[in-house]
C-alpha cells in the first residue's frame, strides 16, 4: 500500500502542488488583500491541487510508451499503476478540481473549466510541438494566477500583466524542458535566456515606473538566486541533467515569481506566505520527481 501511495504521489507531481497553490494565493491576495473568505479560498486551493494533479496524471497516461524506454522507473511504465488507473484517476482528480471550483463560484468555475481544457489539450495534442507546446503550458499557469482572481477580478489595473509574465516564465521553463531527456538546446537558448530576460525587464520596468512598489524587488532577488545558478549551468552545459536540474528550479522558484506580484502590490510582508509554499515544493522535490 505504501507503494501504491508513493506511486500516485509521483504521478500527481506532489511536490509542484505547493507551487500551484501559490499562484492561487497569489491571485486571491492581489485582489483581496488581506480580506479572506476561509471556505472559498480552501475550495480554489482543493480545485488548482486536483486539476494541477489530474493534468500531471494525464501526462504520465499519454507518455507511457515514451517512458518506457526513457524513464522506466516511473509508476505506469514499471507497473506499479496500470494505465487504465491511472486514466480514470486523472478524471476523477479533474471531476472534483471542478467541483471545488463550483463551491467557490461561477466565476471560478468557468476559470476551472478552461484549466481543465488547456491542460487536456496540453498533455494530448500540445505538448510535443516546438511553439504550441509551450505555449499551452504557460497559458495553463496564467490561467491558474487568474483562478486565484476569478472572485474579485474585474480585467482592469496592473492585475491583468501577471498573467502574461507568468505565461512569459513558463514558456521559457516549458521550453527548456523539452531537452532535459537527450539534452543539447538545438539553438533554443536565446528563446529561454531572452524570455526569462523579458519577465526581469518587465517586474523593473513596473517598479521604476511606480506600478509595483520597490518590495518586489525583494522577491525577485530570491528568485535570481534560486534559479539562476542551475539555470546557467544547464545553458552553458546542456547535458540532460543540467537541463533537468534547471527545469526543476525553475518551476520550484513559482512562488517566488508569485510573491513579486503580491510584494508589489501590497507590500513585502504580504508575499511571505506565498514565497514559502517554495519550501515544502523544494524539500519534497528530494524524494520526488517534479518534471
Amino acid at each position: 500500500m505504501k507503494e501504491k501511495i508513493f506511486a500516485y504521489l509521483q504521478l500527481m507531481r506532489f511536490p509542484n502542488l505547493f507551487t500551484s497553490i501559490a499562484d492561487v494565493l497569489a491571485g486571491y491576495l492581489i485582489v483581496n488583500g488581506l480580506k479572506i473568505g476561509t471556505l472559498e479560498l480552501l475550495a480554489l486551493f482543493l480545485s488548482t491541487s486536483f486539476i494541477y494533479g489530474g493534468g500531471c496524471i494525464l501526462n504520465d497516461v499519454c507518455d507511457r510508451k515514451q517512458d518506457a524506454l526513457e524513464r522506466p522507473q516511473r509508476p505506469i511504465p514499471s507497473g506499479r499503476v496500470s494505465m487504465p488507473e491511472a486514466f480514470i484517476l486523472s478524471l476523477v482528480f479533474f471531476g472534483l478540481g471542478l467541483i471545488c471550483a463550483f463551491w467557490a463560484g461561477m466565476a471560478c468555475l468557468f476559470v476551472a473549466s478552461l484549466l481543465v481544457l488547456l491542460a487536456v489539450s496540453y498533455d494530448v495534442f500540445t505538448k510535443d510541438m516546438p511553439v504550441l507546446g509551450p505555449v499551452t503550458m504557460g497559458a495553463c499557469r496564467g490561467t491558474n494566477l487568474v483562478l486565484g482572481m476569478s472572485l474579485s477580478f474585474h480585467g482592469s489595473g496592473i492585475a491583468i500583466v501577471f498573467p502574461l509574465i507568468s505565461f512569459t516564465y513558463v514558456f521559457a521553463l516549458t521550453t527548456l524542458s523539452h531537452f532535459e531527456v537527450e539534452g543539447g538546446l538545438s539553438g533554443k537558448g536565446w528563446v529561454v535566456s531572452g524570455c526569462l530576460l523579458l519577465v526581469l525587464s518587465m517586474v523593473l520596468i513596473l517598479s521604476l515606473t511606480q506600478q509595483l512598489a520597490a518590495d518586489c524587488l525583494i522577491y525577485m532577488g530570491l528568485l535570481v538566486v534560486f534559479a539562476a545558478p542551475a539555470l546557467i549551468a544547464g545553458l552553458l552545459k546542456p547535458a540532460p541533467q543540467r537541463v533537468g536540474r534547471a527545469v526543476k528550479f525553475l518551476i520550484l522558484g513559482i512562488p517566488l515569481l508569485d510573491a513579486i506580484y503580491v510584494s508589489g502590490l501590497h507590500g513585502w510582508a504580504y508575499g511571505i506566505p506565498v514565497a514559502l509554499c517554495a519550501l515544502p515544493s523544494t524539500f519534497l522535490s528530494r524524494y520526488l520527481y517534479v518534471t
